[in-house]
């Protein structure tokens, strides 16, 4: 025994190899900052980076960012953390990511509100495959080399996708408002609009995403071929140019978007290769009791890689604009 207890001097202390566990609160830190350092690397890859290298590509309006991304931040959340509800850790450093980049970058809040519901499902798809991944094998290195793959994934991806035609959608958004005054009234409102004092301006979806206020139209020549043209904040002119004059009735415009040096992200969307406005009109309906109905409509491309989800958002914020042009229209004649 005394030559067993010698020995046993001899030998080295014995290390414990099992790996060392970060308490839960450190765990849900540190998923937090990867998976919000890799989101913010990802936009600037997309938002700079990639966009001056590659021919064609569409920046934070892709399938690789909008999808793959998101992946990437669930795969990389769930491995990063020891947690019982991983698909709930996921979608909260998710949102904390999209809240961030909004005030960091606001030039992309459209396009981070846009992506904010869209990113949701690829976030749990992220966490499903990792938890698949990780049942299938227990060796670490594997573990590892799979989540650095789903990483670099969207950079792969995203050349491949930067030479996929993005399909052009046109789409016609239609809206009336009911009137109390006559043809003649609603037509002189309409042909031309004074300036838009701060007291007439009010609360608007679209202008709290960006999308600057109109200010006034002004009209070279009351005949088909005149020019209307229609200011907005920020610089933001259209150039229509009159394809159909019947006075008191209708009047339609082929519309070219201009804008000035004083560009902003949103402002470059407009009439850009996503979004473009075609032509705009407007119906008068007589109806009884001295009231009209009063028809605005506009034609406008949409040409994404998700024109399906895109659309959703157009619509809404284009009838919200109408229904804000329809409104002071309304407001003006029954104000006389």
């Amino acid at each position: 025994m005394a030559e067993d207890n010698n020995l046993n001097k001899d030998l080295p202390p014995q290390v414990d190899s099992s790996p060392v566990r970060l308490n839960p609160k450190r765990q849900y830190l540190l998923a937090a900052i990867t998976g919000i350092l890799y989101g913010f690397l990802m936009v600037g890859m997309f938002g700079w980076g990639l966009r001056n290298m590659l021919q064609n590509h569409s920046g934070l309006a892709t399938f690789a960012f909008l999808v793959l991304v998101p992946i990437g931040i669930g795969v990389l959340t769930t491995h990063s953390v020891a947690s019982k509800r991983p698909v709930i850790t996921a979608i909260i450093v998710t949102v904390i990511f999209l809240v961030a980049a909004t005030f960091v970058y606001s030039g992309i809040f459209f396009c981070v509100l846009i992506a904010a519901p869209l990113w949701v499902i690829p976030t749990i798809i992220g966490v499903i495959l990792v938890k698949l991944f990780q049942r299938y094998t227990k060796n670490r290195n594997h573990h590892r080399a799979f989540v650095g793959i789903m990483l670099a994934l969207p950079l792969v991806f995203a050349p491949i996708e930067s030479y996929i035609p993005a399909p052009d959608w046109s789409r016609v958004i239609e809206d009336s408002i009911i009137i109390d005054g006559t043809p003649e009234e609603v037509w002189q409102h309409i042909i031309r609009m004074d300036e838009i004092t701060p007291q007439e301006q009010r609360p608007s979806l679209y202008h709290t995403l960006g999308v600057p206020r109109p200010v006034r139209a002004t009209l070279d020549r009351e005949a088909v071929g005149g020019v209307r043209i229609g200011e907005f904040e920020f610089g933001l002119t259209f150039h229509e140019i009159i394809t159909v004059w019947k006075p008191n009735q209708a009047v339609y415009f082929d519309v070219d978007v201009y804008t000035n040096t004083r560009d902003t992200d949103i402002l470059k969307q407009i009439g850009g290769k996503y979004f473009d406005i075609s032509n705009a009109g407007y119906d008068i309906e007589a109806l009884q009791n001295g009231q009209v109905r009063l028809h605005l409509n506009s034609t406008y491309r949409l040409s994404t890689h998700f024109n399906a989800y895109g659309a959703l958002w157009s619509d809404w914020i284009l009838r919200d604009f109408q229904g804000y042009v329809l409104q002071t229209v309304k407001t003006r004649v029954e104000n006389r």
